[in-house]
């Protein structure tokens, strides 16, 4: 069944979230029971494929609207747990295919081994593709695509952009969840592995954390100190563009921009949000600065 009259929608991607939401509004009336998963096209191109989260269905002053809100079928990720234990030579496809397979989910293959990757009980799976991404990419994992996990970083695409399209820019900072400082402990109780977070303590933000050591960074625990200030730190400068159309961006994607003061240069794409109706879509284009 598919749905040609949109009263509106809004599609949203992020760096570090390990799913596409797309919520909708269209004329129409369907069975919402009979529903398995959700598909939105944009311009031609699929751009969401997931679970059916929510739908319902509304008669109001003689009209029939249809409402749906979906996450991509990756969000299963994150809530299933992985059977704990060593992987040897890990790689992803060994990560994935360690579980039972997950409807409409791909994933980049032949990524490197590394030695190996411990996965901790009540770990989701989530967990486990990010703690293997770290370790043989220095990277964090993200979605392109509709449902597509990647690790490394590539087929990168660089977008230009025309100051005349721009509806509004902008830069801004968010750190709420900065920490200054993460402590290890090491295998005899102290807590001798720490990393220091500058960026936090040059903007007088003192946040402590102790953390028991986990058994995939063995290797090396201060990199469990470091991979946690990492993850802290997301998204803790950007800047933003809005812009009247769709272009298809994807996550890590590269912008380029000047624009009332704002230049962006090969700046890596970390959050889209396209918002739409019958009448206009509009484009919002973050640029992260933080340390992944």
């Amino acid at each position: 069944m598919s749905f040609d009259e949109c009263v509106s929608f809004t599609v949203e991607k992020e760096r570090y979230t390990p799913y596409i939401y797309f919520k909708g509004v269209f004329f129409g009336e369907h069975e919402p029971s009979d529903i398995s998963r959700v598909e939105f096209y944009c311009d031609f191109a699929c751009i969401h494929s997931g679970i059916a989260s929510k739908v319902y269905t509304t008669i109001e002053g003689g009209k029939k609207t249809i409402s749906v809100e979906s996450y991509g079928f990756t969000a299963l990720l994150g809530q299933n747990q992985s059977e704990p234990g060593i992987i040897s030579n890990a790689t992803l496809a060994k990560i994935m295919t360690r579980n039972e397979d997950f409807f409409g989910i791909s994933y980049q293959l032949y990524t490197k081994a590394v030695n190996y990757i411990y996965i901790e009980n009540n770990s989701t799976l989530w967990d486990a593709v990010a703690t293997y991404a770290y370790k043989a990419y220095n990277n964090y994992p993200y979605i392109t695509q509709t449902n597509y996990i990647r690790c490394e970083k590539l087929g990168i695409a660089t977008l230009y952009y025309n100051e005349f399209d721009i509806v509004k820019a902008g830069r801004g900072v968010n750190l709420t969840n900065l920490v200054s400082n993460a402590y290890t402990a090491d295998t005899e109780g102290g807590y001798s592995f720490a990393k220091t977070n500058d960026y936090a303590m040059q903007r007088n933000l003192k946040k402590y954390k102790y953390m028991d050591h986990r058994n995939d960074f063995l290797y090396d625990l201060n990199e469990q100190s470091n991979y946690y200030i990492k993850l802290r730190d997301r998204g803790r400068e950007y800047t933003y563009f809005t812009y009247c159309g769709f272009r298809n961006e994807e996550i890590c994607d590269q912008a380029v921009l000047n624009c009332g003061g704002i230049s962006l240069n090969a700046a890596e794409i970390s959050r889209v949000i396209i918002k739409g109706s019958d009448k206009c879509v509009y484009t919002t284009v973050y640029c992260y600065n933080d340390s992944f």
